[in-house]
């Protein structure tokens, strides 16, 4: 009887170290969430960006057709390269953080998924134990409670 109430308080401590876990990675998931849902709409905003650049604000600048306008185009233009250029490399940057989060959202998936399984045999093995104990008609252990 005495050791099945270690069993149980030893069961106890475990459920309570998997709760604890579980409980960090579902913070580290909601964080990395978080994350990529910022990444997304940054990323969906430069897209945007591009897209009204190159089809609405081009298209004027091309239009006013005379030579200074021409000239300060052609400035315009590589004012515009510039921008697109850099606008590419936050965008190549965001994907790769985007990638990066959403690796590590599915590495956090599979823990949350092992922590959880594993929560419910130390469950499972804790209510068995709990059964045992109950049977054999023997109160607690002392102090098992500080197990919690």
């Amino acid at each position: 009887v005495k050791t099945a109430a270690e069993g149980f308080c030893r069961a106890r401590q475990q459920l309570l170290q998997v709760l604890r876990v579980r409980q960090r990675l579902q913070e580290q998931f909601q964080r990395a969430s978080q994350a990529s849902t910022a990444c997304d709409d940054a990323l969906a905003a430069a897209s945007q960006d591009a897209h009204r650049w190159l089809h609405a604000e081009l298209p004027a600048v091309l239009a006013d057709g005379d030579l200074a306008g021409l000239q300060a185009t052609s400035s315009s233009t590589e004012m515009g390269r510039e921008a697109k250029s850099r606008e590419d490399a936050q965008v190549s940057t965001l994907e790769a953080q985007r990638s990066s989060l959403q690796e590590e959202l599915r590495r956090l998936r599979d823990q949350s998924r092992i922590q959880s399984q594993e929560l419910e045999a130390s469950a499972m093995r804790c209510a068995m134990l709990e059964g045992q104990s109950q049977q054999a008609g023997t109160p607690q252990q002392e102090g098992c409670e500080d197990c919690l």
